[in-house]
């Protein structure tokens, strides 16, 4: 069929009441057919091409400007991306929300092709036209590809819903579908609203009820009204707090019925009076009457603004912004991409309320579940232990000034667990509850427990992958009980100042003075050095199976006994873990709950320090493996070897090429799984050989079930290996930038709302990435382009007029600018924090690598090398060369002298003393003397 008439669009949309647009097939391929009911959407202009449909309208419901644009996008990649500018400039012309769908022929990712090839750079260009235009791809439920080739060998996810973010404000609930295909090579997509009922939703307390008049009072009288006569100190504080739910729950009903009414009846009276003042009959009283009506609904309006920013976890605001549409964009948006529509249960889409909960609650159930008596035991003792005093410092009576400071040092608006009060409500009102606060956390730390229902928490869920479509592509996260929590915070502030002494420096997750960007700085110099040295090396990053639900609490108490803290202690431990329960939120409502058996609360402040010690016994093992020489690391110049890097749960083994040391790897985390209940997924764990022949790393990686790992690997989200001075290794980052400094966060934040969020958006992705890596002068021009643009209001594919000069704006307040930092400024400075690292002789791992690698005399250090250090020394030199001179900055300092020559080391400017007095250097009779000798 090549066209179509109205007669065909009759029998296909069953009645009259239609308006359709067409554009004509070309033979057998091609033609886009677009019908909808006349009474719901009214077209104002269509735009017809041979690859899409612009229709501009007015959806009638709503009163909403909506342009729709069907998509049948080219083979070509030349034309397709004509097509992507094409349809960036009508949705940047067009005044009102937007959505595109349709067939695009082209994926965002790896992950949606399947059995065909991947072109990176097309994606690219496509998740730029995405992010230009302010729009979201829509999750589609169901199925996770769209087309398949007949024979099923070949899949991909073409067709998709781009909706611009104010579509989530008009319609919450709605949600995308593919469905099943039958004699298509395509499945059909639905985007819809789906409004579905999970069940009640927990209490929650909101801060704006701190602003009704009487709240405080009714908060205190209530409280002191109370009457429980418990022993139990944790059980009367909890049956306080649930009494005095139902008290708040009433009374904010009551007084907001009472607002709702107050409210219609100011702005009624409010309209009434704009008419009198139309007609002229108005005197002074009227004037002032009106203004007061004005004041009254604008307190309204901030206490409605300040529950839009509770919700929106937006930890940034500008007065004025809080009730806009940005924000209720982002609480909107929000909703739909974590809500929760359906998922697949043995093979079927479950779209069913009740039926997803049980999914969600025997998965979690099982996941949870007592692990088997038999495992593997430490054979060993452990070589760092905590002293005498330590130990009894750590056990000390708690006091009610330390259960405090723990209170005040949680975070004011984190979600609520059970109880459903946040940590400032309680700060607020501490003169009145502390005391029984104090008494129910006094309880824990007397009987070493807590009472039944008090260690109860919600689990909430967070996708894993873009389409989570099956239970464990979410991770838990567990939404603790305020009294649980303060215990735990006790716990872990006593905790961290002694951890040090016992986790070794191969690890830096979680301790105070150690840099998450040490490992990819460290693997990116150990790379490049052994591709320098033609040195054959093995680098194993290995999955941990959902790592912090998989720990054996039998195992963490006896690593804990091995790292020598005491019987209170360990029962203290035992008794945050033990009669553990949890519920699953979904959407919003409670599961059934269920016990808990193993595992640590990812959302517990006590879990990482727990964590980081049983990775602690793995590097302690290993290192054993390595002294028996099971295992050979990389042998540094100097005395240096490396074998293993630790980040939490994200683990590197590197080494020699070897089958033996491969076989090595793999047997020590079969027998730590074995004690610790910790597994490798060995499906998603990488290998990489460096100078190895790719067919020999194939068959390794074939032989232990593995995957291969390019020679650019992400590792703690830092490319390494990459050569970061060419300009497309930056387009991650300039994507991600694009797409937080969106058109949509243009339309609906004042000029004051952009400022501040340029400044909180510098401690996101670029900022992260500009730590470790000098970043190219044309990246640099781009990113600081697009800040400007979104600072001016400006569209990123149109001109506007500037009013405020750029580098006025990067200028320091006193010097009249805006104080927004200078991405060329701020990526110098974070690089220079590196070669004082070094010249301060930190003491860290990545400065002993540095050291081995280039030598102790930061003078000698190449510079012509491809490395990321010699990167950052160039820069040093090339700015002597402009003028500032980094080494006159710094001056020695001494500790114990152990580090310091005094002839090598610089103590007058950038030049050792040997140089400076090369006679009497010659002459001195130890002339590598330490300052301590």
């Amino acid at each position: 069929m090549t066209s179509i008439s109205h007669m065909d669009v009759k029998f296909l949309w069953g009645n009259s009441n239609y308006d359709y647009v067409c554009s004509e097939s070309l033979g057998n391929s091609g033609g886009i057919l677009c019908i909808w009911e006349a009474s719901i959407f009214k077209k104002i202009n269509t735009t017809v091409s041979d690859n899409f449909i612009a229709i501009y309208g007015t959806w009638l419901p709503t009163n909403s400007k909506i342009l729709f644009i069907a998509i049948y996008a080219p083979q070509q990649t030349s034309c397709k991306r004509k097509l992507w500018d094409y349809i960036s400039n009508i949705v940047g012309r067009w005044n009102g929300e937007s959505i595109i769908m349709g067939d695009f022929n082209e994926v965002r990712s790896s992950e949606e092709r399947r059995g065909s090839c991947f072109n990176p750079y097309s994606a690219r260009y496509f998740d730029r036209f995405i992010s230009n235009a302010g729009l979201v791809d829509v999750t589609l439920e169901g199925y996770a590809f769209t087309w398949a080739h007949p024979s099923a060998s070949k899949m991909s996810k073409l067709d998709r819903f781009l909706v611009s973010d104010g579509i989530f404000s008009l319609f919450p609930s709605i949600t995308a579908i593919c469905l099943d295909r039958h004699l298509s090579d395509h499945r059909p997509i639905l985007l819809r609203e789906v409004k579905l009922d999970f069940g009640p939703t927990p209490f929650r307390f909101y801060h704006s009820w701190f602003d009704y008049v009487g709240f405080d009072d009714m908060i205190k009288l209530s409280w002191h009204s109370f009457s429980h006569s418990d022993t139990n100190g944790m059980i009367r504080f909890k049956k306080k707090l649930q009494d005095l739910k139902k008290i708040i729950r009433s009374w904010i009903k009551a007084k907001k019925l009472e607002i709702s009414g107050s409210k219609n009846e100011m702005i009624s009276e409010l309209g009434a009076i704009d008419k009198d003042m139309d007609r002229g009959v108005f005197d002074d009283d009227t004037v002032f009457r009106r203004f007061e009506l004005k004041h009254k609904l604008l307190n309204v309006s901030e206490m409605e603004s300040k529950d839009n920013f509770q919700k929106s976890k937006v930890k940034w605001a500008v007065e004025g912004d809080e009730n806009s549409k940005f924000f209720h964009g982002i609480i909107n948006k929000r909703r739909a991409q974590l809500a929760i529509r359906g998922i697949f249960v043995d093979g079927f889409w479950e779209t069913e309320p009740g039926m997803i909960k049980d999914a969600f609650f025997n998965h979690f159930a099982s996941r949870f579940k007592e692990p088997a008596n038999h495992r593997f035991k430490l054979n060993f003792e452990f070589n760092k232990k905590l002293h005498q005093n330590q130990m009894e410092d750590l056990e000390r009576s708690v006091s009610r000034d330390e259960i405090r400071r723990a209170v005040w040092s949680c975070g004011d608006n984190k979600s609520p667990g059970p109880d459903g009060f946040t940590f400032e409500f309680f700060k607020k009102y501490w003169d009145c509850i502390g005391s029984d606060f104090c008494e129910a956390v006094e309880y824990f730390f007397v009987n070493s427990s807590f009472s039944k229902g008090c260690n109860s928490s919600f689990v909430a869920l967070i996708p894993k992958v873009m389409d989570a479509k099956f239970v464990n592509d979410f991770r838990p996260i567990s939404l603790i009980g305020s009294v649980y929590k303060v215990v735990t915070k006790v716990l872990a502030n006593r905790l961290a100042p002694v951890i040090a002494d016992l986790i070794s420096d191969t690890q830096s997750a979680f301790v105070a003075g150690r840099q998450i960007l040490d490992g990819p700085f460290i693997l990116d110099e150990i790379l490049h050095w052994c591709k320098r040295k033609n040195k054959k090396a093995m680098f194993f990053k290995v999955d941990f199976a959902k790592a912090y639900d998989s720990v054996r609490w039998d195992y963490l108490l006896e690593v804990l006994e091995a790292f020598g803290f005491g019987r209170t202690w360990c029962n203290w431990i035992r008794g945050t873990l033990t009669s553990a329960k949890a519920s699953i939120l979904i959407n919003g409502s409670p599961s059934k709950e269920y016990s808990c058996h193993r595992g640590l609360k990812q959302g517990d402040p006590l879990a990482p320090y727990l964590f980081i010690l049983i990775m602690e016994s793995l590097h302690l093992s290993f290192n054993r493996v390595v002294d028996e020489g099971l295992f050979k690391g990389i042998q540094l110049p100097g005395s240096l070897s490396l074998s293993h890097l630790f980040y939490a749960d994200d683990a590197m083994f590197i080494g020699e090429w070897s089958n033996e040391n491969l076989s090595g790897i793999i047997n020590i985390l079969k027998s730590f799984f074995l004690a610790s209940g910790l597994q490798i997924n060995i499906l998603k764990s990488q290998l990489l050989g460096v100078c190895v022949p790719h067919q020999v790393v194939e068959q390794a990686a074939s032989l232990i079930g593995c995957s291969i790992m390019s020679n650019k690997f992400r590792y703690l989200g830092v490319m390494v290996g990459e050569y970061s001075s060419r300009i497309k290794a930056w387009d991650d980052v300039i994507l991600k930038l694009r797409s937080r400094l969106s058109k949509w966060k243009v339309k609906t934040l004042s000029i004051g709302g952009r400022l501040t969020l340029l400044k909180s958006v510098l401690g996101a992705s670029p900022i992260y990435n500009m730590s470790i890596f000098k970043v190219p002068t044309g990246v640099l021009k781009v990113m600081e382009s697009i800040r400007s643009r979104f600072f001016n209001g400006a569209d990123q594919s149109e001109k506007k007029v500037t009013w405020v000069a750029w580098n006025k704006v990067l200028a320091s307040k006193k010097h009249g600018g805006l104080g927004v930092s200078s991405f060329f400024a701020l990526n110098r400075a974070l690089l220079l924090k590196w070669v004082w690292r070094f010249v301060s002789q930190d003491g860290s791992l990545w400065y002993k690598v540095i050291r081995a690698l280039y030598g102790s005399s930061v003078e000698t250090h190449s510079t012509s090398l491809s490395s990321n250090w010699c990167s950052i020394m160039r820069e040093v030199n090339k700015l002597k060369g402009k003028g500032f001179d980094f080494w006159s900055h710094c001056k020695k300092r001494i500790g114990n002298g152990d580090d310091s020559r005094f002839w090598f080391d610089c103590w007058i400017g950038d030049v050792p003393l040997r140089v400076k007095f090369p006679r009497l250097f010659a002459f001195g009779p130890e002339q590598r003397s330490l300052v301590a000798c």
